[in-house]
Parts: structure tokens; C-alpha cells; sequence
């Protein structure tokens, strides 16, 4: 939706094509910082124990789907400027 707009909506290839290098210029600003982190200020970062603990609690394979496309869904409204993943985990 962030690049081709909400359904019905007409975006025109300009207008998708300035969303998406938005996105992927953010996107690679994020994955520098984090190539730069130790080991253990990835883990942090990634904070699979909120991952794990909420994914196990969605029943169907199905709203694994929906899980993370809101959790990227943050990210991308975030500019990719967050401290850690967790906000995007709890989106869901």
C-alpha cells in the first residue's frame, strides 16, 4: 500500500517510483546502522524473545501473513527509525 497507494487510489508511476526509493533509501539507512552493531546489540535489537512469545500465540498460518505485514508495515510509517523491533512485534 505505501507504494501503490490503497486500492482504488491512482498513483502515478512518478509518485510509486519516489515512494519506493523513499522506502529502500530508509531502509538501507537502517541495515548500515544495524551491520554496525555487536552481536549481542543485534540481539537486542531484533528482541526475539516479544517475536517468539507473540507469534506463539497466533493460531493459523494464515495470520502469520498479517503479523508481519503490520509489524513492516511500522517500519515503513517509522521511516524505518526505530530503536528496536518490538513496536513493529506489538502492531499486530
Amino acid at each position: 500500500m505505501s507504494v501503490l497507494g490503497r486500492p482504488g487510489s491512482n498513483y502515478s508511476p512518478e509518485k510509486q517510483n519516489e515512494k519506493w526509493n523513499k522506502i529502500k533509501n530508509d531502509a538501507d539507512k537502517m541495515l548500515e546502522r544495524i551491520s554496525s552493531l555487536k552481536s549481542n546489540e543485534i540481539k537486542d535489537f531484533l528482541d526475539f524473545p516479544t517475536l517468539n512469545e507473540l507469534i506463539g500465540k497466533k493460531p493459523a498460518k494464515s495470520n502469520e501473513r498479517e503479523f508481519f505485514l503490520q509489524a513492516f508495515k511500522i517500519l515503513i510509517e517509522e521511516n524505518f527509525k526505530v530503536d528496536n523491533m518490538t513496536p513493529c512485534w506489538r502492531a499486530y
